[in-house]
């Protein structure tokens, strides 16, 4: 692959585009905003997602702004040969159809990696620890919309036939993750990538993912990796940190951002699990 080619994946140019989508709640529908630079990229970010250090997003955009970064993710994952991609952030997946009738807040998945044979769905964590089960989940609905919303992740997207109580023990935003990368891919091979910026929880993430793997993709796809980028604070850090907190605080970690300051220093993305050796 050329280094044009890498470029072109991990940051867009004018033909293959960043998509950062908004939700139009009332009109149950999302817009998107295309852009052709990381900087559009970073600016069309919300705010909220610059308020602190600790967010998985800022660690993200950063660690996106180097394209041999992503080249090697992609590497690892055995993408080489793909030639054209789409990155679209904050991809969204409706939780609901008129089959099942499901409603609620769509399912928002960080990068999804739309090539010619592959779709990647990639969810970035800094140091978050997995959310909560599907029976937890399920538990806070007295009605019956959330049992609709995960017949609509199971059975209209995933089209597994299982009873639901056996999805119970699974993480409920891998559910809806997973549910989101068939949806995007189609016919094609998905894969449900969880991009770790720290060494905590990784045993967690690998259980959770083998587990899913097991249960919602029996025939072997999609195809779940666990990947593990060791970060630390850049020399940038502490004044961004502190930055993020003023009013101006989102402009002045966007600034951050686009130049040449380290927020973070990142290590060599590792492949800790992955279903494909299973």
């Amino acid at each position: 692959m050329t280094h044009e080619q890498r470029v072109a994946i991990a940051r867009r140019a004018s033909d293959d585009v960043h998509r950062r989508y908004h939700p139009d709640h009332e009109a149950l529908a999302w817009r998107h905003i295309e852009t052709s630079t990381f900087a559009d990229l970073v600016n069309a970010m919300p705010a909220r997602e610059f308020q602190r250090t600790t967010r998985s997003t800022l660690a993200l955009l950063a660690w996106w702004k180097d394209p041999a970064r992503v080249q090697q993710l992609l590497d690892s994952l055995g993408l080489t040969s793909q030639q054209r991609a789409t990155a679209q952030f904050e991809y969204p997946v409706r939780a609901g159809c008129a089959r099942c009738m499901g409603r609620g807040k769509a399912s928002f998945t960080d990068v999804m990696l739309d090539f010619d044979a592959d779709v990647v769905a990639i969810e970035a964590k800094r140091t978050e620890k997995l959310d909560e089960s599907v029976k937890s989940w399920l538990a806070k609905d007295s009605g019956t919309n959330r049992a609709a919303v995960l017949t609509h992740w199971l059975r209209c997207l995933l089209e597994l036939d299982g009873p639901t109580h056996e999805y119970e023990d699974l993480v409920y935003q891998i559910v809806h993750r997973t549910a989101s990368a068939r949806r995007a891919a189609g016919e094609r091979r998905a894969h449900v990538v969880h991009l770790l910026f720290s060494d905590d929880h990784v045993d967690e993430y690998i259980h959770a993912s083998r587990r899913a793997a097991e249960a919602l993709a029996p025939s072997g796809s999609p195809l779940f990796h666990v990947v593990v980028v060791p970060t630390k604070k850049g020399a940038a850090h502490d004044h961004v940190a502190a930055a993020s907190e003023a009013d101006s605080g989102a402009d002045l970690v966007r600034e951050a951002l686009l130049a040449d300051r380290a927020i973070f220093d990142f290590d060599s993305a590792s492949v800790r699990w992955t279903s494909a050796s299973k």
